[in-house]
């Protein structure tokens, strides 16, 4: 039975998660963390502690480019990429393996409906969020938690950073 514990991180625009999926058997089996609601510190000393429990984890978070973002101002695609840099440096300083992926390639891995088939942005979110719901049943997936549930899976499917 794997004992690797699997983190996936969306970096989000004031609704940035990270979704930890632990081994089977252990409880919890999922926990959420809403980037907005914990500090940098916070979210350093969750992710130092959970590397110390579990030598064994791996991280996929979700690659965000310097550019602007469809359905997102200027300002927003900068705290985005900041929110991402942060994210990603917390992991280098905690010593969590991971591989940067973007949505396109972790969507596509998992089967979830791509942009291009969503009417809206707002109807993609919605079609991500019940697929995490799916894959999760036990859990209450929120909108904000959704994307980070299904990287933590697409990390757990391919294995992660090894």
């Amino acid at each position: 039975m794997s004992r690797t514990v699997h983190v996936g991180i969306d970096p989000g625009v004031g609704a940035g998660c990270v979704a930890v999926l632990f081994p089977p058997g252990t409880s919890p089996a999922v926990q959420t963390v809403r980037v907005s609601d914990v500090t940098l510190r916070d979210l350093w000393d969750y992710l130092s502690s959970l590397r110390e429990r579990w030598p064994d984890i791996r991280a996929v978070i979700e690659r965000q480019t310097a550019g602007a973002f469809e359905h997102t101002s200027k300002s927003s695609s900068a705290k985005l990429y900041g929110s991402y840099r942060e994210l990603r440096a917390l992991l280098v300083a905690a010593g969590i393996p991971f591989e940067e992926k973007m949505a396109g390639t972790w969507q596509k891995a998992l089967g979830a409906p791509t942009r291009v088939q969503s009417r809206t942005y707002h109807d993609h979110k919605k079609r991500l969020r019940e697929m995490a719901q799916s894959i999760f049943p036990q859990e209450r997936v929120a909108a904000d938690d959704a994307d980070a549930l299904l990287i933590a899976e697409y990390c757990r499917r391919t294995g992660g950073a090894g």
